[in-house]
This record gives structure tokens, sequence and C-alpha cells, in this order.
């Protein structure tokens, strides 16, 4: 069978009255950056598109996609003879990682909608990233296939689900989550994580606080101790959903590091005489 790149028609979802508009593109579905920056309070797509890590998004262009090629029809989602100059789009990894970034609070809500109907929706209703069969192995390879998928989607649903329930548990009335939460929910230690903080200079060694730079990551609960010598200020940490994912990456770069460390067996060149 072919294997050419296949670019189902876009589907338009409504959010509240906001649409949200994905395709398929290799197999995978894709959701237009504009719409979900709108829905989650972006005031620009080019920003929030800097949470997003270069291989969650597509960038097309008038430029470099000419007709004929399967892209070009995602540059006429605003309708024949309206052809874009730019086209932002983010798979399903990129757009967490927008909904985690966002302040808003519909952004739960809009991250259980996208989980419980869209997504559903989207792998029920196509046939990904395969040619259309011309010969009846072709077509049942193609069904078996599309079974596969389903039954693919169904399984991560399911796993994705009670770590959306037990992540929602944490939050506050704020929309904030305990540092000892967080560390529980990346699977470390919290002295370890306050440490993977300040070396990655997010924290302040002095007192755990976050650098100013930082600060919208975290909300700071400051309490006032009484002492022999005067009163004495100590802060409570909670974490911001855009701090999460922050910390997430930080400690998967850590790991990577670590991991390229451990694993590098090259002997170092003795040292030459100096005479």
């Amino acid at each position: 069978m072919s294997t050419s790149t296949i670019v189902l028609p876009e589907r338009t979802f409504t959010f509240g009255e906001r649409p949200v508009r994905a395709v398929v593109r290799d197999g995978d579905p894709w959701f237009v950056a504009a719409d979900v920056a709108e829905v989650l309070g972006y005031t620009r797509t080019s920003n929030a598109m800097r949470h997003v890590d270069p291989e969650d998004y597509l960038i097309l262009s008038s430029d470099t996609v000419s007709p004929g090629q399967p892209e070009y029809s995602l540059l006429q989602l605003s309708g024949v003879g309206n052809l874009r100059t730019t086209l932002a789009l983010v798979n399903e990894s990129g757009l967490y990682s927008l909904i985690l970034r966002s302040s808003r609070p519909e952004a739960r809500a809009f991250k259980r909608w996208v989980t419980a109907e869209v997504l559903p929706e989207i792998r029920r209703t196509g046939g990904y990233g395969l040619a259309v069969p011309t010969t009846l192995p072709e077509a049942l390879e193609l069904a078996a296939a599309q079974a596969r998928q389903l039954d693919a989607a169904r399984s991560q649903l399911a796993e994705a689900e009670p770590k959306v329930e037990a992540f929602d548990a944490y939050l506050d009335a704020h929309g904030t989550v305990a540092m000892g939460a967080v560390a529980n929910m990346l699977g470390v230690g919290r002295t370890t994580l306050f440490a993977r903080l300040r070396q990655a200079g997010i924290l302040q060694r002095q007192d755990n606080r976050p650098y100013q730079r930082h600060a919208h990551h975290f909300r700071v609960i400051g309490h006032t101790r009484p002492h022999a010598y005067g009163d004495r200020m100590s802060y409570t940490m909670r974490v911001r959903p855009s701090g999460v994912d922050m910390i997430r990456r930080i400690l998967a770069t850590a790991t990577a590091t670590a991991t390229a460390t451990a694993t590098d067996t090259t002997t170092p060149e003795p040292a030459r005489p100096l005479w």
C-alpha cells in the first residue's frame, strides 16, 4: 500500500461559542494553533507557540508549500480563495502544553472537552494515514488497521483519565498544586525537586522562593512565625499548571543529561608530559 502523506479535510468543533479546527495529517490529529490560543486566552499565537516543543508544532507557509502538495489544502482552512500566508498547527502533545500554560479557569473544562469529545470523535470517524484501498486485501488491511487504532485510542484515553482526575484532585481553589504533590506526580522526592529547581535557577537558595522571572508559575503564601528575636517569615510554595509543565521539562532535561553522561564510555586521552 502507498504510504504517501494524506491530509483529511478539516473538522470544526465548537467549545462554547469558539470554533476549534482540526485536521488529520499523517495519521495524527493536528489543531489550528490560533483557535486553541484564542480559547486559552493567549494574546498572540506566536507567544503561545513558545511553550510548545519544536516536534509538537508545524508551521506551513505559502512560500514553501505549492499547489498539488498534500499540505496545500491546510493553508486554505479559511475557505477557497482566502489563502493564508502561514498556518501553525499543534499536535496532541503541543495542545496539552498550551492547556497547562494557560491561566484561564476554563482551561480545565477545555482539557476535558478535548479528551472526552474531540479526540474520540476524530479517531472514530477517520481512516488515518492510509491510502484509499484499491484491492480487497488492501481494504481488509485498512479495516484491520482502523480497528487496531481504535483499540489503541481507547486504551490511551482509559490510561490518561486517572492521571487527569488525580491532577484535578490536587488543585486548590486558586488552581494551584502543592510542591509535594508535584513531586509525587513526577516521580521524584520533594527534597530532590527543590534541589533541581535551585540548580536550574528557578528558586532562590536562601528561602526557596522563585526568582521574579519565574514567579508567574508559582503562588507564594507568606507566613509569620513568632521568634525570640522577632517575627520571622516563612513561605509555602504552590505551583500553577504552567509551572507543572515547566518543572516536567526541567526534570526531563536533567534525566536525559544524566543518562547521556552515564552512558559516555569515551576514554579520556592521557595527559601528555610537559617536557
